[in-house]
């Protein structure tokens, strides 16, 4: 596992480290033994294991994924494109504001 930047909190390194030796050990502890790795992983990750259970889903089970059309993106893009211009000059001004913090 590579070292992490001291300003990132634990849970922001838990989403950007690979570390497939955690992935494995908190596999078999939420599956194998139903206990919750919660230090382990992301509450995001748990809570999508969680809703592949509570569907019915195996572990062992291979889950399709719906993508979503690229047209279908594209006119949603084109659409929503005011506001994604005036997000993303929030969003960066947020950003200047908080670099220097």
């Amino acid at each position: 596992m590579q070292p992490l930047p001291q300003k990132q909190s634990i849970e922001t390194a838990k989403l950007i480290t690979y570390a497939p030796d955690l992935i494995w050990k908190a596999r078999q502890k939420y599956f194998d033994n139903g206990m919750l790795p919660s230090n382990l992983l992301s509450d995001s990750v748990l809570q999508s294991w969680e809703r592949c259970r509570q569907s019915g889903k195996s572990p062992n089970e291979h889950v399709e994924f719906d993508p979503v059309d690229k047209s279908k993106l594209a006119f949603l893009f084109e659409s929503e494109n005011n506001w994604l211009e005036i997000a993303k000059i929030e969003l960066l001004q947020l950003s200047k504001a908080i670099s220097d913090a």
